[in-house]
């Protein structure tokens, strides 16, 4: 299940959400149901605020790693990521110039797999799989996003990314 890990990093970087929501301008009740996990729906572009005010990756600030085991990565954001039950450490970057990207297409291309098939697999809408693919999706339901790493057996992070 995928999981926001904005409490962690918050805590770990002694910010608190009204500090969020103040500098950001994303609602309080967002950052609280990213915090708490209660959220029913990705929103691509407060993601994108999320990652850049924090500096990680999108990969760190919502994970599918069903454990958190520790797992060391060397991410497409040339930081360090390390995952080590609910603690996450990685490399502050300045996203500046960086555009936020999902690589669906490409992780589809690597399996030889078509958005039909994607869709069939994960029972995700297939005009939801190729908004996704074609950058155009605003909001993804969680429960996709879930569906769509488990069957290409992916993490969040081989999924969206900075370049």
């Amino acid at each position: 299940m995928l999981r926001c890990m904005l409490n962690n990093l918050l805590i770990k970087n002694g910010i608190s959400q009204t500090k969020v929501t103040n500098e950001t301008g994303i609602r309080p009740q967002t950052v609280t149901d990213f915090c708490t996990n209660k959220y029913v729906y990705v929103l691509i572009d407060k993601m994108d605020i999320l990652c850049r005010y924090l500096g990680c990756p999108p990969g760190v600030l919502f994970t599918n790693k069903n454990n958190f085991v520790t797992s060391l990565e060397q991410p497409r954001f040339g930081g360090e990521v390390e995952i080590n039950n609910n603690s996450v450490r990685y490399i502050k970057m300045d996203y500046t110039g960086y555009k936020l990207y999902c690589r669906l297409e490409i992780l589809l291309n690597e399996r030889n797999m078509s958005k039909k098939d994607l869709a069939l697999l994960t029972k995700v809408r297939p005009t939801t799989i190729s908004h996704i693919a074609n950058q155009k999706a605003e909001r993804i339901r969680k429960q996709d996003i879930t569906a769509i790493c488990d069957v290409l057996n992916c993490d969040f992070s081989e999924l969206y990314c900075y370049i």
